[in-house]
């Protein structure tokens, strides 16, 4: 079973040259492969509301080129996951985020969301992470871990 799984914006979002996202996937404490993914912001800017900030599977860098009409004018979004094989079941799945752009974790519940999404079935399932049933442990500042097994059942 394949997942891909992105961090959305649920209000707006600065962003400065030197914020940065880093999200994994764990399955019982051990990281999956390739679910690393690392999102560099290069510009100064403002991700919009509903909009993808970072994502897991891949590396990325956004600067002026990376807005709609290449100049630093447009919206700006990261790019999409890249799905991870986390295995046959959900059981002690969890994704880990590592961030500068916002340190709490009340704020991190409150200004963020997640959609996961399942290539081979062709479904996405978004959740916003203020939900009450959405656990979140707060490791360290920017630190934050998403308990994804009860949310996926």
């Amino acid at each position: 079973m394949k997942l891909g799984v992105e961090l959305y914006t649920e209000t707006s979002l600065s962003v400065d040259d030197t914020t940065r996202f880093e999200l994994h996937l764990t399955r019982s404490g051990e990281p999956v492969a390739g679910s690393r993914g690392l999102d560099r912001y290069l510009i100064n800017g403002m991700v919009i509301l509903g909009k993808r900030v970072a994502a897991c599977g891949r590396e990325a860098a956004y600067g002026h080129e990376s807005t709609a009409a290449g100049l630093g004018l447009g919206p700006l979004e990261a790019l999409p996951a890249v799905s991870s094989e986390i295995g046959d079941n959900y059981r002690g799945l969890k994704l880990h985020v590592d961030t500068n752009a916002v340190l709490d974790v009340g704020l991190f519940g409150s200004e963020f969301s997640l959609r996961i999404t399942d290539p081979e079935q062709g479904r996405s399932l978004d959740i916003p992470l203020g939900r009450p049933d959405v656990r979140i442990d707060w490791e360290s500042r920017g630190a934050f871990v998403v308990d994804l097994e009860p949310l996926l059942h």
